[in-house]
């Protein structure tokens, strides 16, 4: 009688095929999982970065109460936007730079991360309503916008 107690080549070959299988598999269900999670943070920051800039000029808007709008004489660059917030007592300057993709408002700099981009902003004053809308770019677009009575 012969003894079968051993393995033979194609038990061991099938073996290592199917946990190659299986391992291959973990490993591209772990890397979507991280690309998933890099996007959900970077979507995070920016709404973080939104919500910061927003509440920061609203407050003034209201607590300060806005009068008018000019743009600043001292700026010459073609990607940097510059608008002089006229209060009743004080005035403040909001500086949109889309070359280096940062926000200035009443000198503090708020800087996105180096995967986001800034768009040209949109002033629109109309009916004595200001409408600023700032685009910020990445995967898909994210807007910061502002509107206020005047």
């Amino acid at each position: 009688m012969k003894n079968n107690k051993g393995t033979t080549i194609i038990e061991v070959v099938v073996t290592l095929s199917m946990l190659l299988i299986i391992i291959l598999s973990m490993m591209s269900l772990i890397i979507s999982l991280r690309k998933t999670n890099k996007r959900n943070e970077i979507t995070k920051e920016i709404t973080e970065y939104k919500n910061i800039i927003s509440r920061k000029i609203n407050d003034d808007l209201i607590t300060l109460k806005l009068k008018s709008i000019d743009s600043c004489d001292n700026i010459y660059e073609d990607y940097v936007y510059c608008y002089k917030l006229i209060f009743n007592d004080q005035e403040k300057e909001l500086l949109v730079n889309t070359g280096m993709d940062y926000i200035k408002y009443d000198g503090i700099k708020y800087k996105l991360n180096e995967s986001s981009k800034l768009k040209k902003p949109s002033l629109v004053i109309e009916d004595n309503i200001f409408n600023l809308k700032i685009d910020i770019t990445n995967n898909k677009t994210h807007t910061i916008k502002i509107i206020y009575p005047m």
